[in-house]
């Protein structure tokens, strides 16, 4: 990493995560971004879960919930973002002050696109309206093209662990 970001970690927006990933409203799975170490490779997230949310599953008899594919999509983004990050950090972008607003840190790269090659999850409970949930994703292992996270996602007593492994452009 350069040294033009922090150990200590930045915090995102949602108007700046739109600006790494591609995900759009209803599909994306951030709201914002409470940490972002590119260094400890780690981030935290949060998504807060709306009545009208489209990406919750709503069954005859049964109280809205966010679909476990949703909440393992979000998980997925946030390993995406961190990966980008890393990216953009080793190509000489600077996160501190793209972080404190600077959009113009990002116009002159060419983001690559991540794809989720697997992901092994285990639910303990669904995550229902009005709950805001705290996503976690730490990189564990990365070989070539591939990256390994340890990820998870809790609310007040919704929570998924899950591993995920990405392809993408190596960072060699």
């Amino acid at each position: 990493m350069t040294d033009t970001t922090s150990a200590l970690g930045f915090s995102l927006e949602e108007w700046q995560i739109r600006q790494v990933l591609p995900h759009r409203p209803p599909v994306l799975q951030l709201d914002r971004v409470e940490r972002c170490s590119p260094q400890l490779e780690a981030l935290w997230a949060s998504k807060a879960l709306g009545g009208g949310d489209s990406m919750l599953s709503r069954f005859e008899n049964a109280p809205p919930h966010l679909s476990p594919g949703a909440l393992i999509e979000g998980l997925a983004q946030c390993c995406g973002l961190l990966l980008r990050l890393r990216w953009l950090a080793k190509a000489g972008a600077d996160l501190l002050a793209f972080s404190a607003g600077d959009s113009s840190q990002l116009e002159r790269f060419s983001i690559p696109r991540s794809v989720l090659a697997e992901s092994h999850s285990k639910f303990f409970a669904l995550a229902h309206p009005g709950r805001v949930l705290r996503l976690s994703t730490r990189l564990v292992l990365s070989r070539g093209d591939m990256h390994r996270f340890n990820a998870s996602a809790h609310g007040a007593s919704e929570a998924v662990c899950t591993q995920i492994m990405l392809n993408f452009p190596s960072l060699g």
